[in-house]
């Protein structure tokens, strides 16, 4: 009679395999027990009522209707004043993207990608953003990640997924069926004031200096406070 003899690493290899079995089992059971509500289900996201900016005294803020119709992104627009100055910001929440800043401009701004000439710039440690103007406003705009780099482009977006979005932790919750494997929000964001072309010929560049500055102050403030 033939005995079957099993090593230990075979040992461990069939352990590890029963685990993984066991992880998809539990992903697809709680897939399928969730699947009837989760359409139904609108994404709660909770805004600060104020975010400070430096050198800009808020004026108000307030609730945007989310675009999607699964109401998976709702907005917040926050307003802001300095002297005579004004400045907005919106906030979009993204829980799955691609980052397309001009597809995202013409969703959420009506923008339409040929009426712009956009300038990609990049600032180590905080990442890609756009700079242009249309109709009499300096914009600037990118999607800003929980953690890592902020981004313009899917490339962009998905480098940075992959380098900042995963983690041990997330993929326990992601075995259990309560996180994605690798994190995907951002929160899409532009920020704008009026510019008069007319009254200077770098009216427009010292607008972009002004967006500039607010965007750093409007990173920091998001690295060291909880996303919504």
């Amino acid at each position: 009679m033939m005995t079957l003899k099993i090593n230990k690493w075979d040992s461990f290899r069939i352990a590890l395999i029963a685990v993984a079995i066991s992880g998809v089992a539990v992903v697809l059971g709680n897939e399928f027990l969730s699947n009837k509500n989760e359409q139904k289900t609108a994404i709660s996201v909770n805004f600060p009522e104020t975010i400070p900016i430096a050198n800009w005294q808020p004026v108000s803020s307030s609730a945007k209707k989310a675009k999607n119709e699964d109401q998976s992104d709702p907005g917040q627009l926050y307003q802001y004043q300095n002297g005579q100055e004004k400045l907005k910001i919106e906030a979009w929440y993204q829980l799955y993207t691609d980052s397309n800043a001009s597809r995202l401009l013409m969703v959420y701004e009506g923008i339409p990608p040929a009426t712009i000439l956009p300038k990609t710039k990049y600032i180590k440690d905080i990442g890609h953003y756009y700079l242009f103007d249309y109709q009499d406003q300096a914009y600037l705009s990118a999607c800003l990640p929980p953690k890592g780099a902020t981004s313009v482009t899917q490339q962009q977006y998905v480098n940075n997924r992959y380098r900042y979005g995963w983690s041990i932790p997330r993929s326990f919750f992601w075995l259990i069926g309560q996180q994605d494997l690798f994190e995907s929000r951002c929160l899409w964001t532009v920020i704008s004031m009026p510019v008069d072309s007319y009254a200077s010929a770098d009216a427009t560049d010292k607008a972009f200096e002004k967006l500039e500055k607010a965007w750093f102050s409007w990173f920091d403030w998001w690295q060291k406070n909880p996303f919504p």
